[in-house]
């Protein structure tokens, strides 16, 4: 039968679990230095599972903001990213980092590279503007007098007779 709290423990605080299982890495993957647990905002120390689940040596508070070290830019930037994938396009208006899709085209030159906001711009009265005009142009001289297929049965041709009006 358990005598007093946890079995007998006289050193167990309620609330706190002892650490039986360690899972993760205990080193840094950037650096290889042993990871310490850091201090929260509020003052306190990280939970030794949340430090142990942490890849990198982390935030730091210094009293006003959190302030990342080195090894977990290199990580969230780099190679070690899972998320990484090599290439990140820029707008060429503003330099915002745009998204993956179409990177190795952007790299190339053959896609254009503007946010979504400058794209916008660029539609109605940029460079992009005047290539759209011309494509839909030349789309519009290559369909011009072709029924569509689906649309064959309805149409009303020459010489036949309205099915609504009486003559």
């Amino acid at each position: 039968m358990p005598i007093g709290n946890n079995w007998g423990n006289p050193k167990y605080v309620k609330g706190h679990r002892p650490l039986t299982k360690v899972f993760g890495n205990p080193v840094c993957v950037m650096c290889g230095v042993m990871k310490t647990q850091k201090r929260n905002k509020d003052g306190k120390l990280e939970t030794p599972y949340l430090m142990m689940r942490r890849k990198t040596c982390g935030n730091e508070w210094d009293g006003n903001k959190y302030i990342k070290s080195d090894c977990l830019i290199k990580y969230l930037t780099g190679e070690l990213n899972p998320n990484y994938k090599g290439y990140m396009p820029k707008c060429k208006a503003c330099g915002k980092r745009i998204s993956y899709m179409n990177a190795d085209e952007m790299a190339q030159g053959k896609t254009h590279r503007y946010c979504l906001k400058h794209a916008k711009q660029s539609f109605k009265s940029g460079e992009l503007h005047d290539e759209i005009l011309n494509r839909n142009r030349e789309l519009g001289k290559n369909r011009r007098g072709i029924m569509p297929e689906h649309l064959k049965p309805y149409a009303f041709n020459k010489g036949m007779k309205p099915w609504n009006i009486d003559l």
